[in-house]
């Protein structure tokens, strides 16, 4: 890669960074993401941007809110890379590269230490739109929106120290004034909020049925538009929704079809949110609903050849397998057998397992 493309592609990351890009810019930077062939290799890009945003992330937060100026934007985005590398030098290998490191340098560099390093876990692109209109010659407040498609997951940083996880298929917007008086987002899809304490302001989950208020809490959104129920999971602290309060382990469960709300305790409200962490476990669900979590997992189209198939109980432990690693697993506990063609997965009874697992069922 030329000196001048590579300068341009790093002023378009700062620019992302630093939510100062325009609608054009941010395509262009989406497409290079995209692109399979690359200098750093196959996919090469997509690791690229991973890893400068993680670096970026690792320093300390900062969101201007001005005109984009594409110098101004390079050189913060150097200064908060370089930065956090001075800090890590003092202990560590980083320190070697000094203040003149450069971004190709930081990506060699992070080719070999990376899983040391990382504080995030973003498995596939997102992006993040950074917008703003006008009225009556009145600007109005410019929000980011956090899109991550289906096939990856992501982390946000917060101005008010609030971490966000998350899931595929999932959008979040937010001011980009958030925290200054008041601390509201808007989720479409599953997020798992570690909301930090303010006693002054309310931190607000907007979806499209009912709000969710806490103060200083952690707990697990899921309101994907295309379900008929939003499920509500409180890990710790204390959360409200209209005017049911919540404790931990407790589930409120909300019904788009007739507005009934319904509150549970659950056993361990850690299972709901486990799609964040290392070990994703699944209990007592059924296939068909497991099957859904596993289309916007690794971006696929799931189809059942029969209904029996889809009411299988599933109970499932899963560590960063490929989706046929999965299947092969749910084999070793359910009758199924399954293609894969392109993006199109189809599962179907399999009656010698059926039969075989009956038998041993009833030997014991």
């Amino acid at each position: 890669m030329e000196q001048k493309e590579q300068k341009d592609i790093n002023e378009l990351i700062a620019g992302y960074l630093t939510g100062q890009m325009s609608d054009e810019q941010l395509d262009a930077l989406h497409v290079w993401i995209k692109a399979d062939k690359s200098p750093f290799g196959d996919k090469g890009n997509k690791r690229y941007f991973d890893d400068m945003r993680e670096l970026w992330l690792a320093a300390p937060m900062a969101f201007p809110v001005q005109q984009f100026n594409k110098d101004a934007a390079y050189r913060l985005f150097l200064s908060r890379t370089q930065k956090k590398t001075g800090e890590m030098g003092k202990n560590g290998e980083m320190g070697k590269m000094g203040k003149t490191t450069t971004p190709s340098q930081l990506h060699i560099w992070f080719l070999r230490v990376a899983a040391a390093v990382l504080i995030g876990f973003l498995a596939g692109t997102f992006y993040m739109r950074h917008t703003h209109q006008t009225k009556n010659s009145l600007q109005v407040a410019s929000q980011y929106d956090v899109i991550v498609p289906h096939g990856s997951r992501s982390q946000v940083f917060l101005a008010d120290g609030t971490k966000v996880w998350l899931n595929a298929g999932s959008r979040l917007r937010y001011a980009t004034d958030f925290g200054q008086t008041a601390r509201e987002v808007h989720l479409e899809g599953e997020a798992f909020f570690d909301v930090a304490r303010d006693t002054t302001k309310l931190f607000v989950v907007k979806t499209d049925k009912l709000d969710v208020k806490a103060l200083g809490t952690s707990f697990n959104v899921k309101a994907y538009p295309d379900e008929e129920k939003i499920e509500t999971v409180l890990i710790s602290g204390k959360i409200s929704i209209s005017d049911a309060t919540l404790a931990p382990n407790e589930k409120h469960v909300y019904s788009r079809k007739n507005n009934k709300i319904l509150i549970e305790t659950t056993k361990d409200a850690t299972v709901y949110t486990s799609w964040k962490d290392d070990l994703w476990r699944i209990e007592s669900e059924t296939l068909g609903s497991f099957a859904v979590k596993l289309e916007r997992r690794y971006d696929v189209k799931i189809r059942f050849a029969d209904r029996a198939t889809q009411a299988l109980s599933i109970t499932a432990a899963i560590k960063n397998e490929s989706l046929e690693q999965v299947l092969r697993f749910l084999q070793l506990t359910a009758p199924i057998d399954f293609t894969i063609d392109g993006k199109t997965v189809v599962l179907k009874e399999n009656k010698y397992l059926k039969e075989k697992y009956r038998n041993y069922y009833k030997q014991r």
